[in-house]
């Protein structure tokens, strides 16, 4: 997607990558969710299970899920005794997101004697403003090769998943008519009409 030289902007410092179109239609179609869809209300602790279940229509990309993993420790909701431990509702499809996302074993850059915002599990559908958000903070807080490869990462998943979704244009589908090359030719003999030479002063008769 773009050098990990070349992250932000040495004339305004802010990123010079700015998700548009299809990023946009993945990201807010990946993080979408819905109710009573397959796979409603099972429980995952590891993106590897989850992928399978997904892939294998155990559960649906925006089925409400209880989910946990060592990835976001942040999901898990300790009572106040801490004895134990809950399971957060998220869907399939936002864990997706996520995994684009820096790990929770990469730590943010100190910043003017400041420690960076940190990325934490985005729990939300995601539109254009979100997105945005998400790529500042990551240009702003992040090393330069964990900003690029998270980038490309974020980049891959949402081109995936607007192609999933339906809602884009593809090559595919685009059809040509039988009637083409005869539509072509007929466009060619008038074109030749009125690029052909004529006397001074007379006209073209169709």
């Amino acid at each position: 997607m773009l050098s990990a030289n070349n992250v932000l902007s040495p004339a305004h410092g802010r990123p010079l990558v700015t998700p548009t179109q299809d990023m946009v239609i993945g990201a807010y179609y990946l993080t979408a969710e819905g109710e009573g869809l397959p796979g409603e209300g099972k429980i995952f602790r590891d993106l590897d299970d989850l992928k399978w279940a997904w892939e294998t229509g155990v559960v649906h990309l925006h089925a409400r899920i209880q989910y946990r993993s060592e990835e976001y420790p942040e999901l898990i909701e300790t009572p106040a005794n801490g004895v134990a431990a809950t399971w957060h509702s998220t869907t399939p499809g936002r864990v997706f997101f996520n995994a684009a996302l820096p790990g929770h074993d990469i730590e943010p850059m100190v910043v003017g004697g400041h420690v960076a915002k940190e990325i934490t599990f985005v729990n939300r559908q995601i539109g254009k403003s979100e997105l945005g958000m998400i790529v500042d903070d990551l240009a702003r807080g992040y090393p330069k090769k964990v900003v690029a490869e998270s980038l490309d990462a974020m980049k891959d998943a949402c081109f995936e998943f607007a192609s999933r979704s339906g809602l884009t244009v593809s090559i595919d589908d685009v059809k040509t008519p039988p009637e083409k090359v005869a539509i072509l030719d007929e466009h060619e003999k008038r074109a030749e009409k009125v690029e052909a030479p004529v006397p001074q002063g007379h006209h073209h008769r169709w």
